[in-house]
């Protein structure tokens, strides 16, 4: 492993490995760690008894009102049971471990399965915490100092914010990097922003970040539950709201991503900001 680990998390790694006797199915031996794993808040590792692999997170210390614990815990059980999901061995508040998932991730060849799959998720059948954009976009907005740009923008959205649809099951992060096709099917990885919450905010965080065009998010929806005017709209009106929550959510990580804010100026005032 490459990566020099500050003492902290050296220590909390250490801990999770020596809990391996607790366990489901227990390994053969103490595992350890193979490499380091990407994540932009928790720390995960790809760790090994030499027969089995796992993921393991160490939890973010950083509190975040769109993650809840048992919410995550909760959906990726029920994924799990419908074949979408690794199985949790092993979890705490300040760690989980998951069996690891390889493969191959999709692409954007694949957007009538990720339409799919999101039509899945949606219709999955469990009871977790809801989100309520609002309050959550103006919860993270009061942790962080906003300029004019950003502070107009909050207020924009908020004035304009669209009546919430009937709350579902919504990954709210599956992006391409947490869709893996596998020898068993498609697995969907990382759980932590799971809650109820609009089934077109959830497709926004996708069609947004990949900045799909029309025909794109077409195909998309092609394979969700038809091509509903209705949803394509409703997505395209929340496009905003998750390109605003993304600037506020690296700006509290010390990065202000400028092409970001002038695009949602221009998409919201017509102007840059």
């Amino acid at each position: 492993m490459a990566e020099k680990l500050s003492a902290d998390i050296s220590e909390r790694l250490g801990e999770a490995l020596a809990s391996w006797h607790e366990w489901v199915p227990e390994p053969h031996k103490l595992p350890t760690v193979e490499v380091s794993l990407s994540g932009h808040s928790n720390h995960s590792f790809k760790i090994t008894d030499g027969l089995n692999h796992w993921s393991l997170r160490l939890n973010t210390t950083e509190k975040d009102p769109g993650i809840d614990r048992v919410s995550e815990l909760s959906a990726i059980r029920e994924a799990n049971m419908q074949g979408i999901a690794p199985q949790v061995v092993f979890a705490t508040d300040e760690v989980l471990i998951t069996e690891f998932v390889d493969g191959t991730n999709l692409t954007l060849s694949d957007l009538a399965s990720v339409g799919g799959l999101f039509a899945r998720i949606h219709g999955m059948s469990v009871e977790i915490a809801p989100l309520d954009l609002g309050t959550y976009l103006q919860d993270v907005a009061s942790r962080t100092v906003l300029d004019l740009a950003v502070s107009s923008c909050v207020e924009k959205i908020i004035e304009i914010m669209p009546d919430p649809g009937s709350k579902v099951l919504c990954h709210q992060d599956l992006l391409l990097e947490n869709i893996i096709d596998t020898d068993h099917g498609v697995m969907v990885i990382d759980w932590e922003f799971a809650r109820m919450s609009d089934a077109a905010f959830d497709i926004a965080v996708f069609s947004s970040t990949y900045n799909l065009d029309d025909e794109q998010l077409a195909k998309l929806l092609s394979g969700y539950r038809g091509n509903e005017s209705s949803m394509f709209h409703r997505v395209r009106d929340h496009e905003n709201i998750y390109a605003l929550i993304e600037i506020l959510w690296w700006q509290l990580r010390g990065r202000r991503l400028d092409k970001k804010i002038e695009s949602l100026h221009r998409n919201l005032f017509g102007e840059p900001g």
